[in-house]
């Protein structure tokens, strides 16, 4: 079957899509103008110009040449975003949304410490447009995961309450090892069961977070369900990166299931934010159920 190509720059030059080094003269780049490359040691934005900059190579900011694959193992975090998610969700606040976790499977696994300190290596991450657009993205990621890891909980008297309840939704004993792409060899007596807040899934989807975290995620797929800030790292990837014929989650707007629909407005009224224009656009929700290779 024919493996995605994300736009980002170890696959797009494996696969021949991307001409490095050969910037064009108005400094254009992305889909649009054909993903030329741009000069050595800049990158392409989102928004179709190479640069040599934060806003340019880093996190969400960058669509492929990132500063990730430059650096070679890890992402250069330049631009701390800490600040900025804290401004927007206290841990009272986000311990208010999660207030079931320690009675869950999870136990407390998804802690306040564990996403800020995730979100800081992505500075696009909910720091785009005015304060309430922040918090509206913010509410829509986590409606999107908690939908994710809610599992079969419910309570009718606190229906959206239930999110980051496990770590992982499969059966871990199974005999489905989840090995089913040829891209990525998968590492002997592992298995790519669902984990973490996108519920991971597949040994392609674990190989492409992994290789964009500098992370050996083929032959370390437990690290999603034993570090917590890894785990919240690779929802976020997965959140701010496009797929091939799909947006990020920055890019679309929410057209879930019922059950997200319901976490995003908990979360919008506990973020103090209106729900927007937007509950019928944000997602096709095909973002957060991992594809098959």
């Amino acid at each position: 079957m024919k493996p995605i190509t994300l736009t980002i720059f170890s696959l797009a030059f494996l696969f021949g899509i991307i001409s490095v080094h050969c910037e064009r003269s108005d400094h254009h780049c992305g889909p649009a103008y054909g993903n030329p490359g741009c000069a050595e040691g800049r990158c392409c934005s989102i928004h179709g110009w190479c640069g040599g900059a934060a806003a340019y190579c880093s996190g969400g900011n960058c669509d492929y040449q990132c500063w990730v694959y430059l650096s070679g193992s890890s992402l250069r975090n330049t631009n701390n975003n800490i600040a900025s998610v804290q401004k927007i969700i206290s841990e009272s606040v986000f311990n208010e949304m999660f207030k079931h976790t320690k009675d869950c499977p999870s136990k407390g696994f998804y802690s306040y410490d564990a996403f800020i300190t995730a979100a800081a290596s992505f500075p696009g991450f909910c720091s785009t447009g005015d304060a309430a657009n922040r918090k509206r993205e913010l509410a829509a990621f986590l409606a999107q995961t908690s939908q994710a890891t809610a599992g079969q909980r419910s309570d009718t008297q606190d229906a959206y309450a239930w999110g980051y309840c496990h770590i992982n939704t499969t059966t871990i004993g199974g005999e489905n090892d989840y090995c089913t792409s040829p891209n990525w060899p998968c590492a002997p007596s592992q298995k790519y069961n669902s984990r973490g807040p996108i519920q991971l899934t597949h040994n392609h989807n674990y190989g492409l977070v992994g290789e964009a975290l500098g992370i050996d995620l083929i032959n370390n797929p437990e690290l999603v369900a034993t570090n917590p800030v890894v785990s919240f790292k690779t929802a976020i990837w997965f959140w701010m990166t496009r797929h091939e014929n799909k947006p990020s989650g920055q890019e679309s707007s929410l057209d879930v299931d019922t059950s997200s629909i319901g976490y995003y407005k908990r979360y919008c009224d506990m973020l103090e934010v209106s729900y927007g224009d937007g509950t019928t656009s944000f997602s096709d929700g095909s973002r957060i159920r991992m594809p098959v290779f």
